[in-house]
């Protein structure tokens, strides 16, 4: 369990500090992309208008 966790320390730090491309965060605890077409389509939108 120790190393998932360093592993997923390590992405987000990685990520949090990238600046060659743009960043979307997606809290994927608060959407449910395969059932809520909502949610997808909101996702969607996002990834569309990102620069």
């Amino acid at each position: 369990a120790g190393y998932l966790r360093r592993i997923s320390e390590a992405y987000t730090r990685f990520f949090h500090r990238y600046e060659a491309a743009p960043l979307l965060i997606v809290n994927a605890a608060n959407v449910d992309l395969a059932h809520k077409i909502q949610d997808y389509e909101l996702l969607l939108e996002q990834v569309r208008t990102i620069r």
